[in-house]
């Protein structure tokens, strides 16, 4: 409102029915969107927990058999697929994706629901 008085002050046109802007990049590519190296991650860590590994070196070595480089830094974890400049903490995967939630769901104590992608 406050620019539709200044353009009729100074004598400008106004546009009187705006149309809603379209889609963002990122809706408008929906499905043909590639996964982010992290949603890689957390297929990679699904598919190792859908095996049922009895703890987290046989979950560690499911993911080195899938390709992902596996490493330890202090007291967290880093995760790379070959060919990947960098790496991500496994913390950095967001929940259900901790190191803590990873043990949870080791000892039965917490029930692993693979993350969804959120609908656009």
């Amino acid at each position: 409102r406050l620019s539709d008085t200044l353009c009729v002050e100074n004598g400008l046109s106004i546009v009187e029915n705006p149309k809603p802007h379209g889609k963002s990049y990122n809706k408008w590519l929906g499905d043909q969107a590639k996964p982010s190296h992290r949603e890689l991650l957390r297929a990679a860590i699904d598919n190792a927990l859908a095996q049922k590994p009895a703890n987290l070196d046989e979950l560690l070595k499911l993911l080195q058999e899938s390709g992902c480089e596996v490493s330890r830094r202090g007291k967290s974890y880093r995760l790379k697929f070959a060919g990947w400049d960098k790496v991500a903490r496994l913390d950095s995967l967001g929940e259900g994706y901790t190191l803590e939630d990873l043990l949870a769901v080791l000892t039965g104590k917490k029930e692993h629901t693979p993350r969804q992608k959120p609908a656009m």
